[in-house]
């Protein structure tokens, strides 16, 4: 639904910005169905650990296949202005597993329907991934 919003309203946002009220506030709407999504599929802290990883980029680290360009920055002395680069989809793959293990329902309480909330509250967060 966001995306379909997406590409019918931002054109007409960013072409009358302060004047189409309408795909203004459709842009809102899609921003917030969209983030519903990542809530409800559980991607949602993935993304957000994701800046930890990308920080800690030191040197010249870089993934093949992404263009290497400067941004300038003369303050990191031990990469003479460059700097490496963790693509976004690969920080957020790297914190997945963890993520999910701990938000994750174990097994045994979507199989034991007897268990009463008390039990379930109190049982190990981790499943296997």
């Amino acid at each position: 639904h966001a995306l379909k919003e997406c590409t019918e309203y931002l054109p007409r946002v960013v072409e009358n910005l302060h004047s189409d009220e309408e795909a203004r506030s459709k842009m809102c709407l899609a921003a917030s169905s969209a983030g519903m999504g990542f809530g409800n599929a559980g991607v949602h802290l993935c993304h957000g650990m994701s800046y930890a990883v990308a920080s800690q980029v030191k040197g010249d680290f870089w993934v093949d296949g992404y263009q290497r360009m400067d941004c300038g920055r003369d303050n990191e002395k031990d990469s003479g202005g460059k700097h490496g680069l963790v693509p976004h989809g690969l920080s957020v793959v790297i914190n997945a597993p963890a993520v999910f293990r701990f938000t994750g329902t174990p097994m045994s309480v979507m199989n034991d329907a007897a268990m009463s909330p008390a039990e379930e509250y109190s049982m190990d967060r981790h499943v296997e991934c």
